[in-house]
């Protein structure tokens, strides 16, 4: 399903066909060189497969124009997201390279599984970059030559950009999963720092369920971001809670029994001798194990 891009994809200067004859032209939000697809950058496609969800149309559109960290519970379709804004920018930027960066080696995987499940992205544009394919940086080099779409941790972004084998100037895209480790010296920070520094003009999506335990935490993490909007949604608002399980609590109310009395006594017994004993060292000023 399409959708007007919204001249989020301006552009400027004269066209130029691609290697399929397409029409080709500069983007101005982009890095010098980097050509948009004149027919594909003016919409923009949503999967018509499955059932729209608000909260997930909103934080896509956000995401698409503007960098954005993306708050959203475990299980409410942050994947779907990332997945739903790389393949609008791999059709948008038929020369661009996208990465998606996750902590670790088995998350990398799922996440590539569930993205190719999600979107008609060729797999062949598709590939996992690990320190064991190909073993050398050769390897590597060759599969960031050769394809556009790329799964790898933090830290092999930023090997790769430090060693000069990411070609920086092609990025267009790149999502940060669990992205609250955006923090200190960590990994995606350095890579983000250096495209940063060097000027590059990269869309950066961050996701995250939980993106820091403090305010100084949370800001932190936007401005490794360089995120412009934040889309936070917890399972209280209105257009998520309808997709959330809630727990029902039922308190049953018991009398002790026989049973029960001597179990309860012999808990009370322990935590007096606990409770004896931090009186002795005045830890505690009042001795009420039967309370506790």
């Amino acid at each position: 399903e399409g959708e007007d891009a919204g001249g989020g994809a301006g552009a400027a200067g004269g066209p130029a066909l691609g290697p399929g004859g397409e029409v080709l032209v500069p983007s101005s939000g982009a890095n010098p060189g980097m050509l948009l697809h004149a027919v594909h950058a003016r919409t923009w496609l949503y999967p018509k497969d499955m059932p729209v969800r608000r909260y997930q149309y909103a934080m896509v559109r956000s995401a698409l124009f503007h960098n954005t960290l993306v708050c959203l519970p475990t299980g409410l379709g942050k994947t779907l997201i990332a997945a739903v804004v790389m393949l609008n920018y791999y059709r948008w930027f038929p020369g661009g390279k996208i990465v998606f960066v996750a902590p670790t080696k088995p998350l990398v995987e799922q996440q590539m599984k569930a993205c190719k499940e999600k979107t008609c992205i060729p797999k062949a544009d598709i590939v996992q970059l690990t320190a064991a394919r190909g073993g050398s940086t050769d390897g590597r080099a060759a599969e960031w030559a050769a394809r556009r779409v790329f799964f790898c941790t933090p830290q092999i972004l930023e090997n790769d950009i430090e060693k000069g084998i990411c070609p920086k100037d092609k990025l267009v895209l790149v999502v940060v999963d669990e992205c609250h480790r955006a923090t200190g010296k960590n990994a995606p920070v350095a890579a983000l720092q250096t495209l940063r520094a060097e000027r590059q003009r990269v869309r950066i999506v961050g996701l995250s369920a939980t993106p820091g335990s403090s305010d100084t935490a949370v800001q932190e993490v936007i401005r490794n971001l360089g995120a412009s909007r934040v889309e936070f949604r917890s399972e209280e608002d209105e257009d998520v809670s309808v997709y959330c399980h809630r727990k029902q609590v039922d308190v049953l109310e018991v009398d002790p029994d026989n049973m029960l009395k001597p179990v309860a006594e012999g808990v009370v017994a322990l935590l007096r001798r606990v409770n004896d004993k931090l009186l002795r060292y005045r830890l505690v000023t009042r001795s009420d194990a039967e309370n506790v």
